[in-house]
């Protein structure tokens, strides 16, 4: 069973995700998967969860610029983006990337992508293909590349988790993996 300890104001401190957006996004639904409200009605998250909303900012370029001059993590910039798969990808890789801090096994790439399932023509003449969207989860790029898809996000878990500042590490060496 999970600890539910970390307040909107670390996630904030942690992530930059502030406790409006946070709340804002909650009543949107994009994060079924994050929290437990407390008797007192507020809102506490896990370690997992903090993992996840790092994740989140990270990928969405919200990062903050690394301890060495001149350097700065990948995906800086904001861009456009899918909030809620945003948040659904994070939460779902949130348990790799904390497992590899921890230097624990886990899958290296996790990924979505579209497969292609059957090729039709259409009535002007052109290819049209219809493609069923997976998730993955792999150890290699050939593990990836036998999937055929035409299509894919992918994440290096392993590399982002490289990134985690100190607090992070700090949470997840408080985190149980033992448990179901």
């Amino acid at each position: 069973m999970e600890t539910y300890i970390h307040t909107p104001a670390a996630v904030q401190e942690l992530s930059g995700w502030s406790a409006e957006l946070i709340r804002d996004y909650r009543l949107k639904r994009y994060l079924e998967s994050y929290g437990k409200k407390g008797e007192n009605g507020r809102w506490l998250y896990s370690g997992r969860d903090m993992v996840a909303f790092w994740a989140a900012a990270i990928l969405h370029g919200r990062g903050k610029a690394l301890d060495i001059p001149g350097e700065r993590l990948p995906g800086q910039r904001e861009r456009p983006i899918d909030l809620y798969a945003l948040f659904d990808h994070s939460w779902i890789i949130a348990e790799f990337v904390a497992k590899h801090i921890a230097g624990r096994e886990a899958p290296v790439y996790w990924g979505f992508g579209d497969v292609t399932r059957e090729k039709v023509m259409t009535p002007w003449g052109k290819g049209l293909s219809l493609h069923e969207p997976v998730r993955f989860r792999a150890d290699n790029l050939t593990q990836i590349e036998k999937l055929n898809l035409y299509a894919l996000d992918l994440v290096n878990t392993k590399a982002l988790a490289s990134f985690a500042p100190p607090e992070l590490i700090s949470m997840v060496a408080a985190m149980n993996f033992d448990r179901g």
